[in-house]
């Protein structure tokens, strides 16, 4: 990947360390560019006590501004802003942090990787804390089976990279038949027909209502997604209860589930008091919006059927607490918060020197093709004509690995592999970002 450049505006280079020269261009006005990777400016305070408009625009437009003092400083202070805001660095910790910015993708990888919360291993937990459990899991990506029990329930949970595949239940109200009954989708009488054939045949209870025509194969498939997402959500609305992690190999699921993880969390929120998901985002309002610079939890799949539009706004530039203060509705609300307990930002202390968009949203109502045809337009897109930088971020969110761990080996390595060449048009841009933290949902940490 081609380095971005870094210039030193100065009408005195030789008062700078003469290895800088070898990681920085020094110029004695701005450069003209029509082009912008995100190039680094760094100015020289003596010569320019003041930000000029040349330089507003430049990091409006180009890239992040930094402005170089000889004069000592607090080190004491994380970083410090001076005119406009500005990041101040001084002279002396100069060409540390440009040989940093060498590669801020990998540099931003780690930071994001040194912030992830740790595997929940044993506890316990409550209704305001199950959604901090599922997120912590799904961030890490792991694979292995969580057990947890209330008073009279119990319940095992397998995930695979990160996401719950199957779920077995002692609640007599998730069996599947149990479910179909109160759906007024088949009667008590017929449930008992198919638990009959299913002891006699040693068959699932969904294979014997098919068998029995009471349901057809589609019919099956959506009752038990409907299945899956209730024995999961139901969870949200438990009181104190016990949990343990256990880390193995999981096999990928055998059926595509309808709903993507972030839709999962939606719900379970949906049905919590209102006064946690607020309390939640007050407590970290300060903090500034950053879309994830790991691009496996920034292009997760959206939900065609979500008004995003609310948060469009969303640039690496704008704080918590302001974003919220313009949300008028529950559900976008809650919208948001489901979004950060999956990872599709990061929050800073600090904003980012450039925007950076939240977008690659759905069409309205799209309807998602299976693997092989999704991969199929992709290749013919991409052979056809430019992908465009939205076009390219709408792909990543279509290729995504999420959509694909039921589509067997082959198709999945063939997402990851377009995942792959797809980043290599979008990288993520070159910024600074100081005391990253994922969201956690309750009053404290």
């Amino acid at each position: 990947m081609e380095r971005k450049e870094c210039y030193l505006l100065t009408n005195e280079p030789d008062s700078f360390p003469v290895s800088l020269g070898k990681v920085i261009k020094f110029v004695p006005s701005i450069p003209e560019l029509n082009f912008s990777n995100g190039e680094e400016l760094y100015v020289d305070l003596l010569h320019f006590s003041s930000v000029s408009k040349e330089i507003q625009e430049w990091n409006s437009r180009v890239g992040p501004v930094y402005l170089i003092t000889r004069i000592p400083i607090n080190a004491s202070k994380s970083y410090l802003r001076g005119l406009d805001n500005f990041e101040i660095i001084p002279i002396e910790s100069l060409e540390k942090r440009i040989r940093e910015n060498i590669n801020p993708e990998i540099n931003m990888l780690e930071a994001v990787s040194g912030n992830l919360p740790d595997i929940p291993e044993n506890g316990s937990f409550n209704q305001n804390t199950w959604g901090n459990i599922l997120s912590s899991l799904h961030l890490r990506k792991v694979s292995g089976t969580l057990y947890i029990k209330t008073e009279k329930i119990k319940k095992s949970i397998s995930f695979y990279q990160g996401i719950p595949v199957e779920i077995k239940s002692n609640k007599v109200k998730e069996l599947l038949g149990r479910l179909l009954v109160d759906e007024g989708l088949i009667t008590s009488e017929q449930c008992e027909e198919s638990l009959s054939l299913m002891r006699t045949e040693k068959i699932l209870q969904g294979q014997a209502l098919v068998e029995l025509n009471l349901l057809n194969s589609q019919e099956l498939e959506e009752a038990l997604s409907r299945q899956w997402a209730i024995k999961l959500v139901d969870i949200f609305t438990w009181g104190e209860s016990e949990y343990q992690f256990r880390e193995e190999k999981t096999l990928p699921p055998e059926r595509t589930f309808p709903f993507t993880f972030m839709e999962l969390i939606q719900a379970g929120l949906n049905i919590l008091p209102r006064g946690i998901v607020k309390s939640s985002m007050a407590r970290l309002g300060e903090y500034y919006l950053i879309p994830n610079p790991d691009p496996y939890l920034r292009f997760q799949p959206l939900p065609s059927n979500s008004d995003l539009s609310s948060l469009t706004g969303i640039d690496g530039k704008v704080k918590l607490k302001d974003l919220i203060k313009n949300i008028h509705e529950e559900k976008t609300m809650t919208l948001l918060c489901a979004l950060l307990l999956s990872g599709f930002f990061i929050l800073s202390k600090n904003p980012s020197d450039i925007p950076i968009p939240f977008t690659g949203f759905p069409v309205p109502g799209e309807i998602l093709d299976n693997g092989q045809n999704t991969i199929a337009n992709l290749e013919n897109e991409w052979h056809s004509s430019e992908i465009e930088n939205e076009r390219v971020e709408y792909w990543l969110r279509k290729i995504h690995f999420d959509r694909f761990i039921s589509e067997g080996d082959i198709l999945m390595e063939q997402s990851d592999l377009w995942f792959k060449k797809l980043i290599e048009k979008r990288v993520f841009p070159s910024t600074h970002l100081r005391g990253l933290r994922f969201f956690k949902l309750g009053w404290k940490d």
